[in-house]
């Protein structure tokens, strides 16, 4: 093999990039753009992005390795939202705490994420406080 590791984009149907190639190109693009710029912060170093997916409703998620945690950040411009990951990941750092999904999809609320934890049952709201 080589040693170009580059992620899986999911969640593009055939269909639709068969009714509409241009806006499946520009959603191609933006989901490659959103891992370069996630794989270039420093708060990952470490991880790397293994999914990119795309959900019409919902935006882009990511999954990063190791530990496959999901991050999901919602629609454009969901690249802004990853200064509130890095935030985040520093914060569960500190206490110990390894998270198995990251939700940053809540709009303007740059305060208000939600995580799963490992180990733990239910989503649970953290005032993260806004890193950027």
């Amino acid at each position: 093999g080589d040693d170009l590791d580059m992620p899986v984009l999911t969640g593009l149907a055939r269909e639709a990039y068969r009714e509409d190639p241009e806006r499946a190109g520009r959603v191609l693009q933006a989901g490659l753009a959103l891992a370069r710029a996630a794989e270039a912060l420093a708060c990952l170093d470490g991880r790397r992005v293994a999914v990119v997916h795309h959900d019409a409703l919902l935006g882009f998620s990511l999954v990063l390795d190791p530990g496959a945690v999901e991050v999901r950040l919602g629609p454009e411009p969901a690249a802004a939202r990853l200064p509130w990951l890095c935030g985040l990941l520093e914060e569960l750092e500190r206490r110990r705490l390894v998270a198995r999904r990251i939700l940053l999809d809540h709009g303007e609320r740059t305060g208000f994420v939600t995580v799963r934890v490992e180990g733990m049952g239910v989503d649970e709201g953290n005032d993260a406080g806004d890193p950027g």
